[in-house]
């Protein structure tokens, strides 16, 4: 893949997983507990994750408790732990943990020591101070079409994209992740 940081989230299935290994993804998040998304269990998570060389893994939670997240992170040694809460953030971050914090509409408190911040829709990056030092990974309005300019914004560290259930296992319809990520590929 090009220069182009790239983190994949909300992987639930192997080939997910391989293809973005095997397109030089930087990071792929797994969501282990969401009220509103298929979750991982530890199983899963520990088979998918088996079979991948390269990138670094995320653990993806909304609706965690604190402990839960401790409890997970301690058996499955995430690189990252992703959370929407400036609380959450900040509790984890106090007990070592490297944390990818997912900015909303209606966060305004971006916690310090944060490793990345994930902006989507509903949120308008402009309302970011400028003291925030952290790597910025964009995850709304990225198509084929608003790439080029994407990546050629320097106020960004990469993009935040996501994975897609299964049609069956084993078998996946890549159509808009594979746009993009062979697209960056093309970029220089």
């Amino acid at each position: 893949m090009a220069h182009v940081f790239v983190k994949v989230g909300e992987i639930n299935n192997l080939s997910d997983a391989r293809y973005c290994a095997g397109m030089g993804v930087q990071l792929l998040g797994f969501v282990m507990k969401h009220p509103a998304r298929k979750s991982l269990t530890k199983e899963d998570y520990i088979a998918i994750t088996h079979w991948l060389e390269g990138p670094k893994f995320v653990g993806e939670f909304v609706g965690a408790t604190n402990e839960e997240i401790l409890h997970l992170h301690k058996e499955l040694n995430f690189d990252y732990v992703q959370t929407n809460t400036s609380e959450q953030a900040t509790y984890l971050i106090n007990n070592g943990i490297e944390v990818i914090f997912t900015a909303s509409e209606n966060v305004l408190d971006i916690p310090n020591k944060i490793s990345f911040l994930v902006i989507e829709d509903g949120f308008d990056e402009n309302t970011l101070t400028p003291k925030i030092d952290t790597k910025l990974l964009i995850g709304k309005n990225v198509s084929l079409e608003s790439l080029q300019h994407l990546v050629n914004q320097s106020k960004f560290a990469g993009l935040h994209l996501k994975g897609s259930d299964e049609i069956r296992p084993g078998y996946k319809n890549f159509d808009e992740l594979a746009e993009i990520l062979e697209a960056l590929e093309d970029l220089e």
